[in-house]
């Protein structure tokens, strides 16, 4: 008897219960004004399946072609009909997770303007047209659908899985998010106010007999505002929760035969309706977006001063009693004590120096002025000054630094500016790595470029942070903490800037490794090679 372990019991209960929802989800979507019995306006495990692929992993994706294939046996598809809708569908949910986190940087919380920007276009545009199309013919190959009715079915499809993703994944995704700041009384009293004025205007409009249109609120614009007020007070949270619930409601008067959106048939006002309710989700969603960019803008600075603030006084004030030690120390005869303080204030004015520089080259990089003069320079020596460098670093901690392995072969580079990337990397290395611990640098060879790597065996980078260490006053530690969390983001500028690209690979307890590339100019050193 095999024993299952605790991560695969969590994992077969998630995708099983994923499969649960979805299949109920469909099955209820596929209720209201199915057009040809399998294809609805109404889709809301589209946005279900995005959602769960982007907060518990690609691992759960059998549980979302598990809950469409027994959704479309349950509809009456044969078994070949049905693999072949589940497996669009899938597909159509790997891809839309693939934007978000590739192209839209999503990593763990929905919250950026850049995420909604990716949702929109090629999550809910574009990956739906995957499941449309497929779906789509497998029922005409199977002979549910006539070629005459080919479009109108592939529209409802397309329609009702776009919304899904417009409607059901934001509002998911940003209540799932966990660091959103707990609301104050009076926030929680807006956010109910809020609520309450769009359920009763929701009500007002939706639910109005169709008859009585020409009632001044049974025109769905009267939400708008409602909408804004959302987006500006409660961001991209707000946002999500009202479309859905504005949504909701709106269905469920079309439904039932009242509302602006009732045509000659269910299918026709549901149509009408979404098309709308798409409209209508795109501007509360970038209004939050843009404002939680704005705030997240403002609290980075706010940060970044309070972290300077305390990054620049430290030393200023270490020199300064350095300075006054001095000074009353110079009639004593003891050499050493003279010597201690003035190492410190050395190393306080090296310190406040690496500060302001790295200021400044973050200021070029965003003006796209970084100045590189690339030469021929030998990759091992590179390693190798680098190590050297920061080799008294490692002694009072025990540490190992070393190379281990360069090739010998030349590199186009500006020597400085990458040995400012290499004592970056490796003076975070040094930094997170336990006392007594190995740092590891190499270089590898390739056809066109050469990968230097720096590797420790320290606590490593949380997965969350890992998509974060490279932005502009990025830091694991908080303000005043230590650093100004510039390092890595003028390194990946200084990289980019040579043509060559920066990354990082890490697990927590493991240690880290960052890489990054540089042209290559031949397989050996020159005589001209900088050394």
């Amino acid at each position: 008897m095999v024993a299952i372990g605790p991560r695969a019991l969590r994992l077969a209960v998630a995708i099983a219960a994923l499969s649960l929802v979805y299949a109920a989800a469909a099955r209820l979507g596929l209720m209201l004004g199915a057009v040809s019995v399998f294809a609805t306006l109404v889709w809301a495990p589209s946005g279900i399946s995005l959602a769960a692929l982007l907060l518990l992993g690609d691992r759960v994706l059998a549980g979302v072609w598990l809950g469409a294939f027994v959704v479309n046996v349950w509809t009456g598809a044969p078994l070949g009909v049905a693999f072949g809708i589940a497996s669009g569908n899938t597909l159509e949910a790997w891809a839309g997770a693939y934007a978000l986190r590739h192209l839209g940087g999503f990593a763990g919380s929905f919250d950026r303007l850049r995420h909604v920007i990716v949702l929109v276009v090629p999550a809910a545009t574009m990956s739906t047209l995957i499941s449309a199309t497929i779906g789509v013919s497998c029922l005409c190959l199977g002979g549910f659908v006539a070629a005459s009715s080919f479009l109108e079915t592939w529209r409802a499809w397309w329609v009702g899985d776009m919304l899904g993703d417009l409607v059901v994944a934001p509002v998911l995704l940003a209540w799932a998010t966990s660091d959103y700041a707990k609301p104050t009384a009076i926030r929680a009293a807006e956010g109910l106010l809020l609520g309450g004025v769009l359920v009763a205007a929701s009500l007002l409009i939706f639910f109005t007999p169709a008859s009585g249109a020409s009632y001044p609120f049974a025109y769905p614009y009267v939400l708008f505002p409602i909408f804004i007020w959302a987006a500006l007070r409660f961001e991209l949270r707000g946002a999500a929760t009202v479309t859905a619930v504005a949504s909701a409601l709106a269905i469920w008067g079309t439904v039932r035969g009242r509302g602006p959106f009732v045509r000659e048939t269910l299918a026709h006002g549901l149509l009408a309706l979404q098309t709308f309710m798409g409209c209508a989700a795109l501007t509360p969603l970038v209004v939050a977006g843009a404002i939680s960019d704005r705030g997240r803008a403002l609290r980075t600075r706010e940060t970044f001063l309070a972290t300077v603030s305390h990054d620049l006084k430290n030393p200023l004030h270490a020199i300064q009693m350095s300075a006054v030690t001095l000074a009353k120390a110079l009639p004593d005869t003891s050499a050493a004590r003279i010597e201690k303080h003035a190492k410190l204030v050395q190393n306080s004015v090296d310190r406040m120096t690496r500060l302001i520089a790295d200021l400044l080259d973050a200021a070029a990089i965003d003006a796209g002025r970084l100045s590189v003069e690339p030469r021929e320079v030998s990759a091992r020596a590179l390693a190798n000054e680098a190590v050297e460098m920061l080799r008294p670093l490692v002694t009072p901690r025990g540490q190992t630094l070393r190379v281990a392995r360069a090739e010998d072969l030349l590199v186009v580079c500006d020597r400085s500016r990458v040995l400012q990337v290499l004592s970056n990397l490796i003076g975070n290395a040094i930094k997170f790595s336990h006392d007594g611990g190995d740092i590891e640098v190499g270089v590898e060879g390739g056809s066109r470029s050469a990968r230097f790597w720096v590797r420790d065996y320290g606590v490593g980078i949380d997965p969350v942070q890992l998509g974060h260490v490279f932005e502009r006053y990025w830091s694991t530690r908080p303000a005043g903490g230590g650093g100004t969390g510039l390092g890595l983001f003028v390194a990946k500028g200084i990289v980019e800037a040579h043509g060559g690209t920066l990354w990082a690979d890490s697990k927590v307890g493991a240690g880290s490794t960052f890489q990054f590339t540089l042209p290559v100019a031949g397989r050996s050193p020159s005589r001209k090679a900088a050394a």
